[in-house]
């Protein structure tokens, strides 16, 4: 074993540290920037994803926040092989992590670990326009096995004619009309000739897997009232 691979096991940890250093042996190719590098020169990743020198025949990195190596782990006794970031990473202000997606997984956790800022891709729509004195209801059918809906906005009018209207409430609901739970409740009312607005948006309020979502009037208000609503939202998988 040469002097660079028994450096290498000397310094290399199998207690399961997660913040331990990694090290491959001098002589490897390891992907930087898009750029095949032959290590060398002994190098150190820093926080801010660029490397720099260090004082051993290898390069050193750590794993991130959940223990998980974003490279593959080198054939030691066939070293020379390429190393190459295999895991999407994201510093958090203290350690490496991997990226999440906006899985129905990950979105269930409702923790926004790992997330990146970005935007989405567009939302899908559902309204609810009846006629006049009837109820508003938009359901957005369930989307299959595992996929979730996120509502992100929601917009529910009552204008009122001749007699006041309300206080009608508005449910969204994790399911069909009038069954499933309500994750979310408001209430709206309007003086003759008047109207009640409710708007909100960048909301992220996640329904069940393979669930359908609801924003709906409970009832109806007076003869010549109006009731719409607009349900908006992505879906994951």
């Amino acid at each position: 074993m040469d002097a660079s691979r028994t450096l290498l096991h000397a310094i290399f940890d199998f207690d399961g540290n997660p913040n331990a250093p990694r090290a491959y042996p001098l002589g490897s190719n390891i992907l930087v920037n898009n750029r095949m590098v032959a290590i060398a020169t002994a190098l150190m990743a820093r926080t801010d994803g660029t490397f720099g020198p260090f004082n051993v025949d290898a390069v050193v990195r750590s794993r991130d926040v959940d223990g998980q190596s974003p490279f593959p782990l080198l054939d030691f006794d066939n070293a020379l092989g390429l190393a190459v970031v295999n895991r999407g990473l994201a510093f958090n202000g203290a350690l490496w992590d991997r990226v999440r997606s906006a899985s129905a997984v990950n979105l269930a956790l409702l923790s926004g670990q790992g997330a990146q800022l970005q935007r989405r891709g567009g939302d899908w729509s559902e309204v609810g326009d009846p006629g006049l004195g009837a109820v508003a209801s938009a359901t957005r059918a369930a989307g299959g096995v595992g996929v979730r809906h996120v509502c992100t906005s929601i917009t529910a009018t009552l204008a009122a004619g001749a007699t006041a209207a309300g206080p009608l409430k508005v449910y969204l609901r994790d399911g069909l009309t009038g069954v499933g739970p309500v994750i979310f409740a408001a209430a709206l009312s309007a003086p003759v000739q008047g109207v009640g607005v409710l708007t909100l948006s960048d909301l992220s309020i996640v329904g069940s897997a393979n669930t359908a979502m609801t924003l709906e009037f409970v009832a109806a208000g007076p003869a010549g009232s109006q009731e719409n609503v607009t349900l908006q939202g992505y879906s994951a998988t």
